[in-house]
């Protein structure tokens, strides 16, 4: 069995692949099982199954064509920083959103935390503009 390099980095990038194909099962498969998941202004979110839940959430209404074009990662030991541009597709139309991410690995190579930053207002423009409420496509 080659060995899978726990570097913080390569933690955080293999997070960063998972959203190619997402699953809330893959998307957690890096978490420590006490992490604590901060997104945006919502509410913190403590465990895997508490995050798996949110996940499963966030993924179902349909969101598809998944890429994360990261700008910038900034590592300091335990600690990596990812400036990026999410983008994905709901209903046909396209998304953007630019995101800071803030994660702590632990001496295991899991995230131990993860912070996410976001202009929420601009995420609720982009949908309403795309004749979207609340997430969802109107008929």
């Amino acid at each position: 069995m080659i060995p899978v390099d726990s570097s913080p980095e390569s933690v955080v990038r293999r997070w960063l692949l998972a959203w190619q194909d997402p699953t809330p099962e893959g998307l957690v498969s890096l978490y420590a099982a006490d992490a604590v998941y901060v997104s945006g202004p919502g509410p913190v979110r403590h465990g895997i199954d508490d995050i798996k839940a949110h996940y499963q959430k966030q993924l179902a209404p349909g969101f598809s064509e998944f890429h994360i074009d990261v700008r910038t990662i900034v590592v300091d030991g335990p600690t990596v920083m990812v400036e990026r541009v999410d983008r994905f597709a709901l209903g046909g139309k396209t998304f953007e959103i630019p995101a800071v991410g803030v994660f702590e690995i632990d001496d295991a190579g899991r995230i131990k935390r993860f912070s996410d930053y976001f202009d929420l207002q601009s995420i609720r423009d982009q949908f309403a503009a795309a004749g979207f409420v609340a997430g969802q496509p109107q008929e």
